[in-house]
């Protein structure tokens, strides 16, 4: 078997007979071909990337308000069971 064949079979599984794969593969040899459209994915994937990167921030941001309320939750607890409260105290909807 040359490799030429095995390029062939290589490219049969990569990319198969389907509408999906056909856009696929031509959006592959557009690629391959033409500069321009490299270049239009590339600043399309650099943008991509950069939206990520501010999604991650405020997620971790976010994350970081929410670990600070627990600690705050968890503190105020451990205030009220040292000070007896705990057991003979009933719960309030706003304190």
């Amino acid at each position: 078997m040359n490799s030429l064949e095995n390029l062939s079979g290589l490219w049969r599984r990569l990319v198969p007979r389907s509408p999906l794969g056909m856009a696929l593969g031509a959006a592959l040899v557009l690629l391959v071909i033409s500069p321009d459209a490299r270049r239009v994915v590339r600043k399309g994937l650099v943008r991509a990337l950069a939206a990520g990167l501010a999604l991650s921030e405020e997620v971790r941001d976010l994350s970081k308000g929410v670990r600070n309320e627990i600690s705050a939750l968890v503190a105020e607890a451990q205030l009220t069971r040292s000070a007896g409260d705990g057991a003979s105290s009933s719960i309030t909807p706003n304190g």
